[in-house]
């Protein structure tokens, strides 16, 4: 009954969420859910801007500025399936979130569907205002929480996930299925 409130509730939203797993641990009830998220460059390179004179103009964002949007927009997605699901799934004590990012322009093709972000959300620790939860704070501090960025610019790769075969094989699973359902579109 789980899967099928948690399914219900995320047949609409943008980004394909599926929960995968329901389970107790210890005393945890919990339900894995996986989430698709598109890669960087879903944020425009450019947005409008003011000049001096207060007149409109488009600037071009820098790289840094583009993917510090990005992992804002990650965290957004995140905190918004958590929050959907912990209202479907009033039973559920723990979110195990799982993020593929669908990309491209990857370098490699093991990489076009690749993790970049996996934690744990409990119920009690999600508790308060949702509106002053900053996005990247949350995504950062979550419980478990595995987020890889490079450089200065702060690129987003994909995760090792050598010391985390469970994953790595949910993973393997879900890889085909993403690669079959953007070869149909």
């Amino acid at each position: 009954m789980v899967i099928s409130a948690l399914e219900a509730a995320y047949a609409d939203n943008i980004s394909d969420a599926t929960c995968v797993d329901v389970g107790v641990e210890g005393s945890i009830r919990y339900a894995t859910v996986v989430i698709l998220f598109g890669a960087a460059d879903l944020i425009p390179d450019r947005m409008p801007w003011l000049t001096p004179a207060g007149n409109l103009t488009v600037k071009k964002r820098s790289k840094t500025e583009r993917n510090a949007l990005f992992v804002a927009a990650l965290g957004s997605t995140v905190l918004a399936t958590v929050k959907e699901g912990l209202a479907a799934g009033p039973s559920v004590d723990e979110f195990r979130v799982v993020v593929l990012r669908k990309d491209p322009g990857a370098l490699k093709p093991a990489d076009f569907v690749a993790p970049i972000y996996i934690a744990r959300f409990r119920r009690a620790a999600m508790a308060g205002p949702w509106t002053t939860r900053e996005p990247v704070a949350s995504l950062l501090t979550a419980e478990g929480a595995m987020l890889t960025r490079r450089g200065a610019i702060g690129d987003v790769l994909p995760l090792d996930l050598s010391d985390h075969p469970e994953t790595a094989d949910l993973v393997e699973t879900f890889r085909p299925l993403v690669l079959g359902k953007y070869l149909d579109t």
